[in-house]
C-alpha cells in the first residue's frame, strides 16, 4: 500500500477559495480583531520578506567582491520582494484603520494603530516619490 495525497475535489478548491474570500472580506472590512489585523496578517507576514529585503540591501551596500551569479540573483528577487512587501502593506493600512476604529478597548491603542497607519501612508508616499536629491 502506497501514500498517495487525497487530491482535492473542485467543490473543496472552491470551498476553500470562498473560505479565503470571506477571510480577506472580514479583514479589509476591519471585522477581526485589531491584535490579529496588526499582528496577524500585517506584522508577520512581512517580517520574512521584510527581513530578506534587508540582508540583500546590507549585501549591496557593503559587500564589493560579490560573485556576478549572486549580485544577478539579488538584483532580480530585491525588486520581487519589494513589490510584494509594499502591496501588501499598503493594502493593510486599510484594515488596520478599520480595525482600530472598530477597537472597543483602550484609546491609546486605537489611535496608535491609526497613527502606525499615517506613519505607512507617508512612508510609501515618499518610498513611490524617491529621495530628495542633495
Amino acid at each position: 500500500m502506497s501514500f498517495r495525497p487525497r487530491s482535492r475535489e473542485p467543490a473543496e478548491r472552491v470551498e476553500t477559495a470562498g473560505a479565503l474570500r470571506e477571510r480577506l472580506g472580514q479583514l479589509w472590512h476591519g471585522e477581526i480583531s485589531l491584535a490579529k489585523t496588526y499582528w496577524l496578517y500585517y506584522f508577520l507576514p512581512l517580517l520574512p520578506p521584510g527581513t530578506a529585503m534587508r540582508m540583500i540591501d546590507e549585501q549591496l551596500r557593503y559587500q564589493t567582491n560579490l560573485e556576478p551569479g549572486t549580485l544577478q540573483f539579488y538584483l532580480s528577487v530585491y525588486p520581487v520582494l519589494a513589490v510584494l512587501v509594499g502591496g501588501w502593506a499598503a493594502f493593510m493600512l486599510v484594515p488596520i484603520w478599520r480595525s482600530a476604529t472598530r477597537y472597543d478597548g483602550p484609546a491609546m491603542w486605537r489611535w496608535l494603530a491609526k497613527f502606525v497607519v499615517i506613519l505607512g501612508v507617508l512612508v510609501l508616499v515618499f518610498s513611490l516619490c524617491g529621495r530628495p536629491k542633495e
